[in-house]
């Protein structure tokens, strides 16, 4: 079995991404074991999350060890709009946006939210 946390994180997305997710909690939890200082943990754990509320847990545990991850940040963004939290999600993407002026996708996300908030 892998044991580097590089080796656990791509093992255990993998198995999310399978719909295998079982088994990607198991290596996820083992990831955290062997690096709790790391996102990629929790990362994963949101990949293979049995709820929206879980993977929003898990997306903002990762943002509170790396705040300035662009992908972390997009990613709660995104599951905030999944969930129909538009406000919530509009504040988080406005947030990349401005600390990431030439994403394309914070930027779309934004007007996503902004366009559902008003209607469109």
């Amino acid at each position: 079995a892998p044991e580097t946390p590089p080796a656990l994180f791509t093992l255990a997305t993998a198995y999310a991404a399978a719909g295998r997710d079982e088994e990607a909690r198991r290596i996820a939890t083992a990831l955290l074991e062997t690096a709790p200082e790391a996102p990629h943990g929790h990362v994963a754990l949101a990949a293979a999350a049995s709820g929206e509320r879980e993977r929003e847990d898990h997306l903002r545990r990762a943002l509170e060890l790396a705040p300035e991850d662009e992908h972390l940040l997009l990613s709660l963004g995104a599951a905030l709009l999944e969930q129909g939290r538009d406000r919530e999600a509009l504040d988080v993407l406005a947030h990349a946006s401005s600390r990431w002026p030439r994403s394309q996708a914070a930027r779309g996300l934004a007007l996503k939210a902004a366009a559902r908030m008003a209607g469109f």
